[in-house]
């Protein structure tokens, strides 16, 4: 794209334009997804950079901008706060956890393209062992199919769970170890 690193430092409203002079030059529209979003806050500066992004996008009329985690309460603070810079930029939306049985049929299809075999009702086990939580559905999965020759049995589905289980455990402590007296009874 003859995009020169020295000279986008000099003039960094390049960079947040990109997208915009690309959807125009191709007349067309952009979505441009960003995940971990509320990140932004830990960037040198952030105010300043927060402002200068607002600038540009706001400015854009092709592309529009998709900023989404799943840590909601720092996510929201971002553009529910007035200080902040992105304060009202758009439209909340807040998503419900996946319903377990729309869980069921995207495990088993995943597996059995991949030529292992597994029941609706193994399928469905998963998804109600991770209670429908994406970030754990698919570690879960994931740890079964490894285990898995041609088809999946429910030992294969209890092993990784408590390997799972364990593993969680000691990030959570880790975790909680970190914290206040205040924040721990909170």
């Amino acid at each position: 794209m003859g995009l020169n690193r020295n000279e986008l430092k000099k003039q960094p409203g390049e960079i947040l334009d990109l997208a915009e002079n690309i959807a125009q030059s191709k007349k067309c529209k952009l979505v441009i997804c960003i995940d971990e979003f509320q990140n932004i806050a830990f960037f040198e500066d952030t105010l300043a950079f927060q402002k200068k992004l607002r600038s540009h996008w706001q400015t854009h009329q092709s592309v529009s901008y998709c900023l989404y985690d799943s840590k909601r309460p720092m996510l929201t603070d971002v553009f529910t706060s007035p200080s902040l810079p992105f304060y009202k930029f758009g439209d909340l939306l807040f998503l419900s956890r996946i319903t377990i049985n729309f869980w069921v049929p995207v495990i088993a299809e995943r597996f059995r393209s991949t030529g292992k075999g597994i029941s609706d009702s193994e399928a469905e086990k998963i998804a109600v062992m991770a209670e429908g939580h994406s970030y754990y559905v698919q570690q879960l999965a994931q740890l079964v199919w490894l285990r898995t020759g041609n088809d999946v049995t429910s030992g294969i589905i209890e092993e990784p769970m408590d390997g799972l289980v364990l593993q969680m455990s000691l990030l959570f402590q880790g975790i909680t170890e970190n914290l206040t007296t205040p924040q721990v009874n909170f």
